[in-house]
């Protein structure tokens, strides 16, 4: 009986052995060109390119905008990492577009008290793509102050607009027309810690 038994089990071993050797190889028809790899049957593709064959140059389909924007491969895509100044899909915006306009001022200051009801305007600076001046800024500066652009964030550097001793410094932040600064007012002497709020019209 025995004997019977152990027959049996080499014959399932056998048959085991045969089916295990008919297993086909997944990959053997498949294609990925030279961007991607087979595994399981299915085409990984390295970063920028992708489609069933991983011929997709989604980097060569991109367009970053002549003003400034590097194409960088991603995991399934291609971004363009804009220069400086620059932002959007395809870097063609000015990041300083948003600011300009003309804006009502509300806020208070730790010296003069509630300093709002007033108007500003932001205007490009022939300088470069990032500069930006500002009129009327705290209702006194006669001159333009110059403040820096960076994606959604301005900043005042020190600076004596008018030349009479008195240095403003600051930075804010822009969003859906708003812009929330905080900012000070110095003739050495007295200090003036202001936060506002500038609404575009």
């Amino acid at each position: 009986m025995k004997t019977r038994f152990f027959q049996i089990l080499g014959v399932v071993a056998v048959a085991t052995v045969g089916i295990t050797s008919c297993d086909t190889d997944a990959c053997k028809d498949v294609d990925c060109g030279l961007n991607g790899t087979c595994v399981d049957g299915d085409c990984v593709c390295e970063d920028g390119f992708g489609g069933v064959d991983c011929a997709t140059d989604y980097c060569e389909e991109l367009v970053c905008d002549a003003t400034g924007g590097t194409k960088v491969a991603t995991e399934g895509g291609c971004d363009c990492v804009c220069d400086e100044g620059y932002e959007g899909a395809d870097c063609a915006t000015e990041s300083r577009a948003k600011f300009v306009g003309v804006y009502t001022v509300t806020g208070d200051c730790s010296t003069s008290g509630v300093k709002g009801g007033y108007d500003i305007e932001i205007v490009n600076s022939g300088v470069n793509v990032t500069s930006v001046l500002i009129s009327n800024f705290w209702n006194a500066y006669v001159n333009n102050v110059v403040a820096t652009i960076s994606g959604n964030t301005i900043t005042i550097a020190n600076q004596d607009p008018d030349n009479d001793g008195y240095n403003v410094t600051g930075s804010g932040t822009y969003a859906n027309g708003v812009i929330t600064m905080s900012y000070t007012v110095s003739d050495g002497t007295t200090t003036d810690v202001c936060t506002s709020t500038m609404t575009k019209q």
